[in-house]
C-alpha cells in the first residue's frame, strides 16, 4: 500500500509538472511566476541557473508545477497547438501556398497567450532524472542511426587508416617524411570528396600508393596485405574480432 501511494504521488507529482522552454534572458523568477499564474494556481515556478558565474542570468529554461493537473494540461494543449498551427504555417510556406486569414489570426491570439517579454515560451512534460537519461540516450542511438542513413557517402569512413600517431603497427618510429606524405595524400582525397558531390569512400575496396617501383607485382601485394592484416588483429580484442 505504501509502495502504490507513494507511486501515485509520483505520477501526480510529474503530472502538475511541467518543463518549460526558450525563456528570454530579461525574464526574471518573478515574471515567469506571475505569467504562470495566468493558467492557474501555482506551487512553484523557478528557472533553471546557469552554469556559468559571468554568463546569463538562467539557461532560458524552467520549471512550473501546478495545484491540479488540470492547469498543467490546459498549458500544455496550449503550446501544443501553437506549435501545430505554427508548423501548418510553415508547410503551406515552403509548398507556396497562400495561407487562410483564420488560421494567420488564430495564431497572433495563441502566441499571445503563451508569449512572455516577446518571446514565445515552449512547454513540455517534466520528466523524472531517470526517464530524462533514458529519453537522452535515445535520441543520441536515433541520431547515431540517422548520420549512418544520410552519409551515402561513407564519410565517416575517410579518416580509416589515417596515421595520426607517430607509430606504426610495429612500434617502429616513422621517418617525418612519411608521416607528411601520408598527411598530404589524406588532405588530396579530403579535398576532392568536399569539391564533389559525386565522389564517395568505399566500403570494399582500397587504394595502395608508394608501392616500390621495382620487383613489386600482384603476389608481393597480395603478401603485404595479408602480412598488416595478420599483424592488425593482433592489436584487438577477442570482442572486436568477433564484430
Amino acid at each position: 500500500m505504501v509502495e502504490k501511494k507513494a507511486l501515485r504521488e509520483k505520477e501526480e507529482l510529474e503530472a502538475q509538472t511541467l518543463f518549460v522552454r526558450n525563456i528570454g534572458y530579461e525574464t526574471n523568477a518573478e515574471k515567469f511566476l506571475e505569467f504562470m499564474k495566468k493558467f492557474g494556481e501555482v506551487k512553484y515556478a523557478v528557472l533553471c541557473k546557469s552554469p556559468v558565474e559571468d554568463g546569463p542570468p538562467h539557461k532560458g529554461t524552467g520549471f512550473v508545477r501546478f495545484k491540479d493537473d488540470k492547469s498543467a494540461v490546459e498549458l500544455l494543449e496550449l503550446s501544443k497547438k501553437v506549435e501545430e498551427t505554427m508548423d501548418s504555417e510553415r508547410k503551406s510556406d515552403r509548398l507556396k501556398q497562400p495561407v487562410k486569414e483564420s488560421v494567420i489570426s488564430s495564431l497572433s491570439l495563441l502566441k499571445n497567450e503563451i508569449e512572455l517579454d516577446g518571446r514565445r515560451l515552449i512547454v513540455k512534460p517534466s520528466l523524472s532524472k531517470s526517464d530524462a537519461g533514458e529519453v537522452r540516450e535515445k535520441q543520441k542511438a536515433e541520431e547515431v542511426i540517422k548520420k549512418k542513413e544520410e552519409d551515402k557517402r561513407n564519410l565517416n569512413m575517410a579518416k580509416e587508416g589515417l596515421l595520426s600517431e607517430e607509430n606504426w603497427i610495429h612500434n617502429e618510429p616513422l621517418p617525418k617524411a612519411a608521416l607528411e606524405l601520408r598527411q598530404r595524400l589524406y588532405m588530396s582525397k579530403d579535398k576532392a570528396l568536399k569539391a564533389s558531390s559525386n565522389l564517395y569512400v568505399s566500403k570494399n575496396r582500397i587504394q595502395i600508393r608508394n608501392l616500390p617501383r621495382k620487383e613489386f607485382f600482384e603476389p608481393e601485394v597480395k603478401e603485404l596485405i595479408r602480412v598488416v592484416i595478420s599483424e592488425w588483429r593482433k592489436t584487438l580484442t577477442e570482442n572486436e574480432k568477433k564484430i
